[in-house]
């Protein structure tokens, strides 16, 4: 195993790939702000997710297959769990997906919403959260055309400069083989 990272507990992420909520209602994803600049867009190939703009929004977005949770001493815990989720979502019928790039910049509006306003004005931040930090591919272990439910795997991959810790534990390395997150059946 890697050796452990020093990524604190705001980085770390618990992954619900069976999100327990009301049925699935549609959250449409978040343009990206006119004067976004090429440096703060995910790669090709991959995107920033999804997630709530204000805390009354419920229900997850349609066609949601996992989220992440922010939590930890920097997230703002005044908010509900549900409005510090990132999902990733995609077409559950398809046999290949984007992956989830997670980062600074990428998500901007959902950190300045998640994080202490304080901390994210602290240098602090930027040792927090890399501006391209790790990200997770989706990978379909069912066909796509059989009648059983979709078996999705999950892998993760750090590509920044910082570590992962998992649900408080199992560190993850830049430059580390990608890790499996474990399947689940939605």
């Amino acid at each position: 195993m890697p050796e452990p990272c020093s990524a604190p507990p705001e980085t770390q992420c618990s992954s619900r790939a069976a999100l327990e909520a009301a049925p699935p209602m549609p959250i449409p994803p978040q343009p990206p702000p006119a004067d976004i600049d090429e440096a703060q867009r995910p790669p090709a190939g991959t995107v920033a997710g999804r997630w709530r703009t204000s805390e009354a929004a419920a229900g997850e977005p349609s066609g949601a297959l996992f989220c992440l949770e922010a939590h930890g001493e920097r997230a703002r815990e005044d908010l509900p769990a549900e409005a510090r989720q990132l999902f990733f979502c995609g077409d559950a019928d398809a046999a290949c997906l984007p992956s989830l790039r997670v980062g600074r910049h990428y998500q901007r509006g959902f950190w300045q919403r998640v994080i202490q306003p304080a901390f994210l004005a602290s240098s602090g931040w930027a040792a927090t959260l890399a501006v391209d930090h790790f990200e997770i591919r989706a990978l379909r272990r069912s066909k796509p055309a059989s009648s059983e439910p979709p078996v999705w795997h999950f892998r993760l991959r750090v590509v920044g400069p910082l570590g992962v810790a998992l649900n408080y534990g199992s560190p993850c390395s830049s430059g580390d083989e990608e890790v499996e997150l474990g399947p689940t059946t939605r």
